[in-house]
C-alpha cells in the first residue's frame, strides 16, 4: 500500500511540474512577442517623429524608403518601410511607417502607424 501511495505521489508531482513548465514556456513566448511588438512600435513612432521634425516641405509625396537596419536591431528578421503620399488636400501628406519581424516559429508580425502632416504644422 505504501508503494502505491508513493507511486501516486510521484505521478501527481510529475504532472504538476510538467504543467508548470508548460505555463512558464508559454509565458516566455508571450513576453518575447510583447517585447518585439513594443520595440517595433517604438521604431515606428521614432520614425514618425523624425519625419515631423524634418518638416512638411521635406516630405516628397510618392516617396518610399526603408527603415535602417540599425533602427531595427532587436527585431528578428526586422523590416521597415516609410511611405509618403498626398493626403485628402494639397496641404496634407499621409505618412505611413510599417515595421515587421518574424516570431519564433516563422510567423511574421507587423505594426503600421499612419499620420497626416500639414503644411501649416500643428496649428489649424
Amino acid at each position: 500500500m505504501k508503494l502505491a501511495a508513493a507511486m501516486l505521489a510521484v505521478f501527481v508531482l510529475t504532472v504538476a511540474l510538467s504543467l508548470a513548465l508548460q505555463a512558464y514556456l508559454q509565458g516566455a513566448k508571450v513576453v518575447a512577442r510583447s517585447k518585439h511588438r513594443t520595440r517595433a512600435t517604438a521604431v515606428a513612432e521614432s520614425k514618425l517623429e523624425e519625419l515631423r521634425a524634418q518638416g512638411y516641405s521635406r516630405l516628397p509625396a510618392g516617396r518610399v524608403a526603408p527603415v535602417s537596419s540599425r533602427e531595427l536591431e532587436g527585431l528578428p528578421g526586422g523590416r521597415g518601410e516609410v511611405r509618403v503620399s498626398r493626403g485628402d488636400s494639397n496641404t496634407l501628406k499621409r505618412v505611413e511607417v510599417a515595421v515587421s519581424w518574424v516570431e519564433p516559429g516563422g510567423e511574421r508580425q507587423s505594426v503600421r502607424l499612419v499620420s497626416l502632416m500639414s503644411a501649416h504644422g500643428m496649428d489649424p
